[in-house]
């Protein structure tokens, strides 16, 4: 079945240092799903190799732990590792979603994506604490043999209301099972080696015509789906 799903979703990790001279997110207190999958807003369409499709209930999903001022303490570290600019990418406020996912893969394409939404899994979507992200993500290449594509990450984030925010400036590999499908492999090569075991989708969204990508990975104990536009 094909999902109609509204635009809620997105968001990578890493942390640097504070950053008190980024643009000011504004302040905004989110909006809560409780059924992601009866919402009317974007048609999700398979004409970019992937697909989103509904996934249920969320069966583990919390509660969300950022630890002291928004960090995600499985994440922490910095580093001065790409030169990318977020300064002009648009603001999004973190939602909270009952229902999850399921994402099928599809061919990565190189570009430069803009953070959309940022949707945070929980079972219980009640005293949700909100964070709110300007972020970009440029995959610079894709592997024509193992469909892999080498990313660069920059984003700002930080709790809503809070007076200061966390920078981040990440490089990693997104890896598909088989080439284009999901899940993937997200092996960051810096601040530090990391891997983690996310899922993905690549698509072309049909009524806006763009591409966009979708990936579902943990964030401060839970599972956040991020949603990326490219934008050029």
């Amino acid at each position: 079945m094909r999902r109609f799903f509204a635009s809620i979703g997105l968001l990578g990790l890493g942390v640097a240092s504070a950053c008190s001279g980024d643009p000011p997110l504004s302040s905004s207190s989110g909006n809560v799903v409780g059924d992601a999958g009866s919402d009317v807003g974007q048609i999700l369409d398979d004409a970019g190799g992937g697909e989103e499709l509904d996934g249920g209930a969320v069966s583990d999903g919390g509660p969300l732990d950022l630890g002291d001022g928004g960090v995600d303490p499985e994440d922490a570290g910095g580093g001065t590792c790409n030169a990318q600019n977020r300064g002009t990418s648009p603001k999004t406020t973190s939602t909270c979603s009952t229902t999850t996912s399921v994402l099928t893969g599809g061919t990565l394409v190189a570009g430069t994506y803009d953070l959309a939404a940022v949707t945070v899994y929980q079972t219980n979507c009640t005293g949700f604490r909100t964070t709110e992200h300007a972020g970009r993500l440029v995959i610079t290449a894709v592997n024509a043999t193992s469909g892999a594509g080498a990313a660069e990450h920059s984003e700002f984030y930080k709790i809503t209301g809070a007076t200061f925010g966390y920078a981040t400036l990440r490089n990693f590999d997104l890896t598909p099972t088989s080439k284009t499908k999901s899940p993937a492999v997200e092996s960051t090569t810096c601040p530090k080696a990391q891997t983690v075991a996310v899922s993905y989708a690549s698509f072309v969204d049909r009524l806006t015509t763009k591409q966009k990508l979708v990936i579902v990975r943990p964030f401060g104990g839970a599972t956040a789906r991020f949603e990326w536009v490219k934008v050029r």
